[in-house]
């Protein structure tokens, strides 16, 4: 069984990917899907996670089977009450043929969970307690799912079947994994955004592999870099989806946030899903294909508060086009977004 998504749908393969049907999407307002996955539980189940309407799950095989929302136990969004966004889901099936066991991380949440199935809810199984983090990559091993975040490669070993604490299962750093990954980049002079390993379990000096041979996969590699601070350093504040500021009357119960925490930022998007942009391009190509749109900005101006665009397909820290407008500094900065989830309310 293999599945695949496009930005707003999903499509299963029931050959090994010779034929595909399409499954379709929940009725999503925007397109952004993040992740899919599949796991018998016992029926084939499909899973998707959707940036800003969380997890949905479908169950193909089944008369009038529909997407339906599994967002319970996942920690929400404070302002709009949708689950944070799902980062990953990873499925590791049982060694007994039984039910697969589904796991899912948080993008701007240290957090990852444990599918409870039965109940139909997400059970915490990790935190690194703080107010934001990430985690991403899920790769399930044969004693741990490794995954990628700030600064380092982790490994959380699976919990006892009647783990429900969170914390409960043993956390360890694999400094080697992450040796390796930043190896690429010094000794091949390559970036890669990816790796794939192969674990050596047999005798590395005679050269041999183990018919055990364990395959890594890790993404998200950006995750591994000092980040930038960029023109946001010293600055605080929250990251805005484009639909939550259109108008003032959008912005209120966020200027009002702004106010009473005494923040000086907001970070949008540079471009929405329709193409518009949000700055003025430099560049006259871009400026002949993209139109400018900018709801909501004099608003965050009027209150003299910054705006910083992020760019949400760019992932290598670098920044994007600055320039000054009205004697105020705009800026771009692809980890800006992340920086400034750390402050929304």
């Amino acid at each position: 069984i293999f599945v695949c998504a496009t930005k707003d749908t999903v499509y299963l393969s029931r050959n090994g990917g010779r034929s595909w049907e399409s499954l379709g999407t929940p009725p999503y307002r925007t397109n952004g899907i993040k992740a899919v996955a599949s796991a018998y539980l016992p029926d084939l189940t499909v899973f998707l996670s959707h940036s800003t309407y969380g997890i949905h799950y479908i169950t193909p095989g089944k008369q009038g089977a529909k997407w339906t929302e599994l967002n319970t136990g996942i920690e929400k969004l404070e302002t709009t009450g949708n689950a944070d966004e799902t980062a990953d889901i990873a499925v590791v099936q049982s060694a007994a043929n039984g039910p697969a066991d589904v796991y899912a991380s948080q993008t701007f949440r240290g957090r990852i969970y444990r599918l409870d199935w039965n109940n139909k809810r997400f059970v915490p199984l990790w935190s690194d307690n703080r107010a934001f983090g990430t985690a991403d990559s899920l790769d399930p091993g044969p004693t741990g799912i490794r995954f990628v975040r700030e600064g380092m490669v982790s490994e959380l070993g699976y919990p006892d079947s009647n783990t429900a604490a969170l914390g409960a299962p043993q956390l360890r750093d694999r400094e080697d994994l992450r040796w390796i990954a930043g190896g690429i980049q010094k000794n091949l002079g390559l970036k890669p955004n990816c790796v794939v390993i192969q674990e050596n379990n047999g005798d590395a000096a005679q050269g041999e592999w183990t018919a055990a041979q364990e395959i890594i996969s890790l993404s998200e590699l950006w995750l591994l870099d000092e980040a930038p601070a960029g023109a946001a350093a010293g600055h605080e504040g929250l990251y805005l989806p484009v639909n939550h500021a259109m108008d003032s009357r959008s912005l209120k119960p966020y200027l009002d946030i702004i106010a009473a925490r005494n923040l000086d930022m907001v970070v949008i998007d540079m471009k929405d899903d329709y193409g518009r942009l949000r700055f003025t391009p430099k560049n006259p190509g871009i400026a002949n294909k993209g139109r400018v749109f900018r709801p909501g900005q004099k608003h965050l101006e009027y209150h003299g508060i910054l705006l910083f665009f992020t760019g949400r397909g760019r992932r290598n820290g670098s920044n994007a086009s600055r320039y000054n407008q009205n004697d105020r500094f705009f800026g771009g900065d692809s980890r800006s977004q992340a920086a400034s989830r750390q402050f929304s309310a």
